[in-house]
């Protein structure tokens, strides 16, 4: 599961597009706190660049991952606060 959280206004999220969701500022994968399901993609942007830190990190290491300025965030590893400058996006395989 992923949740991550702009350190700003819950509006920060937008262009958002597949599967993910946002709640009080923080972007989740589907069925987020649960298990997500394979083959899911989401992107999203913040309105400014704006540092972002997880509630929760927890991807299939090898498979799955979060994509942010070009560097590739997956099984628990994330750091403590990265600002994006461009768009992010995740990604489940299809196993």
């Amino acid at each position: 599961a992923l949740g991550i959280s702009a350190e700003g206004s819950p509006a920060a999220w937008q262009n958002m597009n597949g599967s993910c969701t946002v709640s009080g500022g923080c972007w989740m994968s589907p069925n987020f706190p649960n298990p997500y399901g394979a083959g899911e993609t989401c992107r999203a942007e913040l309105s400014a660049p704006m540092p972002i830190h997880a509630e929760h990190f927890n991807t299939e290491s090898g498979y799955d991952f979060l994509m942010i300025n070009g560097v590739r965030y997956e099984g628990t590893s994330f750091p403590g606060s990265v600002t994006p400058q461009g768009p992010i996006t995740w990604q489940s395989d299809v196993s």
